[in-house]
């Protein structure tokens, strides 16, 4: 499986890069954020992901989502417009 993110993500003066960075990420959130549904969805779309490299891509926009959903990131420097 690829281990690199599409793009990094930037969040917080923290940078995300590789899919273990972001898969730990989504883990290290504090209980009731990861039981959001952007997040939850994005938990998911991770271990699809991990089990299926085809669905890299879906993971990511699904981690950008959720990191603009809670205001982590800049939508401006998003790579899908939202």
């Amino acid at each position: 499986m690829p281990n690199l993110l599409r793009s990094p993500l930037v969040y917080a003066g923290k940078r995300l890069t590789t899919v273990e960075d972001a898969s730990s990420f989504i883990l290290n959130l504090p209980p009731e954020k990861r039981d959001t549904h952007h997040w939850r969805a994005a938990h998911l779309a991770f271990s699809c992901a991990s089990m299926e490299p085809a669905y890299l891509d879906t993971a990511f926009v699904a981690l950008e989502l959720a990191l603009t959903l809670d205001a982590l990131v800049d939508p401006g420097l998003l790579s899908i417009p939202i």
